[in-house]
Order: structure tokens, then C-alpha cells, then sequence
């Protein structure tokens, strides 16, 4: 019949999410929180560790890659994955010194076995000194302390930022 027929869609271009979580670092046995943060609001969230909120808190024991898919309301979809860096080092340290004391006898602590690249951060319960950073140090408690209990603390913060408290 020879007749031709000429039809006009209309195509609409819509934007692709983007989505980025930022890297984590953390200590052993520590929390961390991953966000998606994504390009447009609004649509849904999958993690690897099935999770579908935004954010989600995870503690490994290792170093691991999580993936989140974000599905924006235009049916769109994008993907990131972050990992959580672990520093597995465990602070196999504490405090050595006496348990019992002399008022105004000078008392010697020390941190055994020293943590290589540490800092140290000592509190000492009523004595003289309250505090301090050295890896050893002799302290003296008054006379006003006689009969008391007091609490020898010591933070050792490793060179990774992992931080450990032992009371003595």
C-alpha cells in the first residue's frame, strides 16, 4: 500500500547515584561506622553484610571489604565498596611494682614489658606525682594515705593509635 508511519518517543535521561564511603582504620576488638553517602537522596541501601540501612556499625577481627549498593527512586544504581583496615596488635603489657607501699617510701612502677613506638600515660591515686609520661617513675604518697587503697592506672597508646588501660 506504499504508506509509511513516522512515530516520536520522548526518552528522559536520568542521572546515575553515585555513592562513597570513606576507609576506616581501626583497633582490634574496636567499633566502626560506615555511611553511604550518596549523590542523590532518597532509594534503598544494600550491604554486603546484608544490612539495608545507611549506615551501619561492623567490629572485625581482620581487615575486611564491605560493599554497599545504593538504588536510587529512579530505579538507578551504583555501588562502592570501603574496607575496614584492622590493627590486629595487641599490647602485651602492664605494670610492674609493689603492692603495698610505706607511706612517704618512694614506690617504683614501671611498664613491663615496655610497648616499642608507645606512649605512656601514668595516673597515680593521691601521690606525688599524680601523673606522668615516662615508662618509669617513682612516686611517694603522704602520710594522709595511711590505711587507704589506692589505684595505679596506666594507658599505653601504641604508635597506631590503639590505646590499652591496666590498673594496678
Amino acid at each position: 500500500n506504499g504508506c509509511t508511519s513516522t512515530g516520536i518517543g520522548i526518552i528522559t535521561v536520568i542521572p546515575i547515584p553515585t555513592v562513597s564511603v570513606n576507609p576506616v582504620v581501626i583497633c582490634n576488638g574496636e567499633n566502626a561506622t560506615l555511611i553511604a553517602i550518596p549523590s542523590i537522596n532518597g532509594g534503598t541501601y544494600l550491604w554486603s553484610n546484608s544490612a539495608i540501612t545507611q549506615s551501619i556499625t561492623v567490629s572485625p577481627n581482620i581487615t575486611t571489604t564491605y560493599i554497599v549498593t545504593v538504588t536510587a527512586t529512579n530505579g538507578c544504581t551504583a555501588s562502592d565498596d570501603v574496607v575496614v583496615n584492622v590493627n590486629t596488635t595487641t599490647i602485651n603489657s602492664g605494670i610492674s611494682g609493689p603492692n603495698t607501699v610505706c607511706a612517704l617510701d618512694g614506690a617504683f612502677f614501671q611498664v613491663s614489658p615496655p610497648v616499642s613506638g608507645a606512649t605512656y600515660l601514668w595516673n597515680f591515686d593521691g601521690a606525688t606525682p599524680a601523673t606522668s609520661t615516662a615508662s618509669s617513675v617513682s612516686v611517694i604518697w603522704p602520710t594522709s594515705m595511711i590505711g587507704t587503697t589506692r589505684n595505679v592506672t596506666l594507658t599505653v597508646t601504641t604508635s597506631t593509635g590503639c590505646v590499652a588501660t591496666f590498673t594496678h
